[in-house]
């Protein structure tokens, strides 16, 4: 299977370039999160801290599709009813279910990305925070406890990464490198907001020496994610550096800023 620039895809069985019949457009998917302070449930008010059921487990309730707008580079929060957040005019500034376009500035939010936690920033320039009731408001003007949500991907549970070199795969001696034209397979572990990723052979992402990622059998490394364009995010280090990628195909954690080569496409 090979796609290009373009955004076409084709499987291709010979050494001849696919006839257009034989394209086809490979859709793109926004990511599916789980966001919750506890547990973030969908109503008309928006609402947290509700009681979790482990038997029932996660539900549609707790899980919402992130959309970012290209322009703005702020992000909607989408409903399994088809709405979005918005923050409510007047009033409290509570947030609530019930929008229905996604470029409309109540709807939009900044994502402020704190480690293993996520901080909301509505259009009234002040932060999500979940008041006593639970109801979720826009009324907080600093980061605190309760403006921090836990947010974890779950529509990846196998990834595949591409950089600006490459795909990312596993290289000489174990270690990672970006510069691949066949792709690696790994597994997507959940770790209370971070994430541990395996291989298909059972070994783990791993910080080594130099800042350098290899597969190990030993355990790995917690990561962080940060999504940060469409269909592609950042990969933080514990040293809190970024996952970056060189023309030489060395996959080290030396980014400090981000840009085309610590961004990932998934």
């Amino acid at each position: 299977m090979t796609r290009d620039t373009c955004g076409y895809s084709f499987i291709q069985t010979s050494a001849s370039l696919p006839a257009p019949e034989m394209q086809a457009i490979w859709p793109e998917t926004a990511g599916l999160c789980l966001v919750c302070s506890e547990f973030t449930w969908q109503g008309v008010d928006v609402a947290a801290n509700q009681d979790f059921d482990e038997e029932r487990g996660e539900s549609d309730l707790e899980t919402f599709q992130m959309e970012i707008d290209k322009e703005s580079g702020k992000w909607s929060i989408r409903t399994n009813n088809d709405k979005f957040w918005t923050l409510k005019t007047g009033g409290n500034s509570g947030l609530q279910a019930t929008g229905s376009q996604s470029a409309s500035p109540d709807a939009q939010f900044e994502i402020h990305w704190l480690g293993r936690q996520i901080a909301f920033q509505a259009s009234n320039g002040r932060f999500v925070a979940t008041k006593l009731n639970g109801q979720l408001a826009a009324t907080a003007d600093e980061i605190s406890d309760a403006c921090k949500f836990t947010f974890k991907l779950v529509n990846r549970p196998l990834l595949v990464l591409r950089g600006p070199h490459g795909f990312v795969a596993v290289g000489k001696g174990e270690r990672l490198e970006c510069h691949h034209a066949d792709y690696g397979i790994f597994e997507m572990i959940n770790n209370d907001g971070a994430y541990q990723l395996k291989g298909q052979d059972g070994k783990f992402w791993k910080m080594e020496g130099e800042n350098n990622v290899a597969m190990s059998s030993e355990g790995g490394t917690d990561f962080l994610i940060e999504l940060r364009e469409h269909s592609k995010f950042c990969i933080r280090a514990p040293n809190d550096k970024y996952l970056r990628g060189e023309q030489n195909g060395q996959f080290r954690a030396t980014g400090t800023e981000v840009n085309k080569e610590t961004l990932w496409e998934y």
